[in-house]
C-alpha cells in the first residue's frame, strides 16, 4: 500500500526535519526510494537513494551508505542498464561493510554483485559470492535473506544453460517466499521460472507462470515487471499458436512500454 506508505514517511519526514535528525531525514529518504523502485519509478528512486546516501556519508552511518549503494546499483542494473558503474557501487558497498559485522546488506551487496558478474560471464567470482552470501545468512538466522539467494543462485544457472539446477533452485526458492508471504518475490520468481520452461519450450508450464507474473505485477503496480510478464506471454502464445493473445499480449507490453520508455523492450517488441 505505497499510498499509506508514502503518507506516514511524509509525516516521519517532517518530524525529523524539524528535529533536525539527519540520520533520520536519510532513512526516510530511502524508503522513499524504495517506494519508487518498487513502482519502476527509477529515476526518482536513483535522486532519492544518491540524497540519502549523501547524509549518511556525512554522519559517518557506513552501513546507511552500504544500504543505498545497494539499491543505486540497482536502478543502474534495470532500464538503459549500466553494468560497469553497478559493479563499482557494489564493490564500494562491500568494501564500506568489509570492518562492519555482517549483515543483510551484505548479503544483498553480494547478491547483487554476483548478478552483474554472472552478466560478464565471471562465473567462479559470482559463485564464490554466492557461497559467501549463503554462509551469512545461515549464521544470522535469516531465511529471506537466503531465499533471495537462492533466487540469484538460479539466475546464475540460466546463464550458464545449467536450466535443470536452475528450475530446482526456483522450486525450492519459490515455497519459501510462498512461506514468506512476500507477493514481489513470488513474482519475480514465477517469472525466472517461466523464462527456464520457456527455454525448455515447455509451453503449458510457462504459460500460467507468465500469466500469474503479470497479474501479480499489475497488483503490485510494479510498471516495469508487468510489461516483461506481457512480452513473455506475447511469446508463448506464439508458441501455442494462439495469435489472438498473442498479440493482445504484445499490445499490452507496448501500451506500458509508453510510460517506461524502455529501450530494451521496444527493441525486443519490434
Amino acid at each position: 500500500d505505497y499510498a499509506a506508505a508514502a503518507a506516514h514517511l511524509e509525516n516521519g519526514m517532517q518530524l525529523f526535519l524539524q528535529l533536525e535528525d539527519g540520520l533520520g531525514v536519510a532513512a526516510a529518504k530511502y524508503w522513499y526510494g524504495r517506494i519508487q523502485i518498487e513502482k519502476a519509478q527509477d529515476k526518482k528512486a536513483l535522486e532519492l537513494f544518491e540524497a540519502s546516501r549523501r547524509i549518511f556519508a556525512q554522519e559517518e552511518n557506513w552501513l546507511g551508505v552500504a544500504r543505498n549503494l545497494n539499491l543505486i546499483a540497482l536502478c543502474h542494473m534495470k532500464q538503459n542498464p549500466d553494468f560497469p558503474t553497478a559493479q563499482k557501487k557494489l564493490e564500494q558497498s562491500v568494501a564500506l561493510q568489509q570492518k562492519l559485522p555482517p549483515s543483510p546488506t551484505y548479503v544483498e551487496a553480494l547478491r547483487y554483485l554476483a548478478r552483474v558478474k554472472g552478466v560478464f560471464g565471471a562465473y567462479p567470482s559470482a559463485e564464490k559470492d554466492l557461497v559467501e552470501a549463503a554462509n551469512i545468512c545461515q549464521a544470522l538466522q535469516d531465511l529471506g535473506e537466503y531465499a533471495a539467494v537462492l533466487f540469484d543462485r538460479v539466475v546464475l544457472c540460466r546463464r550458464q544453460d545449467q536450466l535443470d539446477a536452475a528450475l530446482q533452485y526456483g522450486n525450492e526458492c519459490l515455497q519459501l517466499f510462498q512461506k514468506l508471504g512476500s507477493l514481489r518475490w513470488e513474482g519475480l520468481v514465477k517469472m525466472q521460472l517461466g523464462i527456464l520452461h520457456q527455454t525448455k519450450q515447455n509451453w503449458e508450464q510457462a504459460l500460467p507462470l507468465f500469466r500469474d507474473c503479470q497479474q501479480l505485477f499489475a497488483e503490485l503496480g510494479d510498471l516495469y515487471e508487468q510489461a516483461y510478464a506481457c512480452f513473455f506471454l506475447y511469446q508463448v502464445y506464439a508458441a501455442l499458436g494462439d495469435q489472438e493473445q498473442s498479440l493482445l499480449a504484445k499490445q499490452q507490453a507496448a501500451q506500458l512500454n509508453t510510460t517506461l520508455n524502455d529501450p530494451e523492450l521496444q527493441k525486443k517488441l519490434q
